[in-house]
């Protein structure tokens, strides 16, 4: 049986993370992405952590950053044959650990907020709180929810 490991992203990590950010976000995404992603790889701004099973074979990426006393996730992706299977959770509480331990006192995320009423379910789930709605913050009409959690 398979298990499923965790570790600091590396730079092979790079190709897998970006096809499955492509396919899933969308190509607009792509320039933010190869930035963020290679902050990660210098691990002083930005942070990210890779799953993948025991096989190797890849199965997501969380990345985030600190400002001030606040920790903002970046991008948690998940390959789809291996959703709902407490990765994401996994990921959510690794990011929690380590905000904390960088002296973070909360976690924020930010999500589209229609038709994406699963995602956040996930992270009510785990234990966030909404503190709002906005538009036009990132991409012109589109309606964001924010969610925070204390650390």
């Amino acid at each position: 049986m398979n298990s499923f490991t965790f570790h600091i992203t590396k730079k092979e990590d790079f190709s897998s993370a970006f096809a499955l950010m492509k396919n899933e976000m969308g190509a607009g995404y792509a320039e933010e992405f190869v930035e963020e992603f290679h902050l990660c790889l210098k691990r002083k701004k930005y942070y990210g952590t890779v799953c993948r099973m025991s096989t190797g074979k890849f199965v997501g990426f969380v990345s985030w950053r600190k400002k001030m006393e606040v920790a903002y996730m970046e991008t948690i992706i998940i390959e789809p044959e291996y959703r709902r299977k407490g990765i994401g959770s996994m990921f959510l509480k690794m990011v929690e650990k380590e905000a904390y331990n960088e002296k973070a006192a909360l976690l924020n995320v930010v999500t589209d907020a229609e038709n994406n009423n699963e995602v956040i379910q996930f992270y009510l789930k785990n234990g966030f709180i909404i503190s709002g709605t906005v538009i036009h913050e990132f991409i012109p009409g589109i309606c964001q929810v924010h969610l925070y959690k204390k650390l």
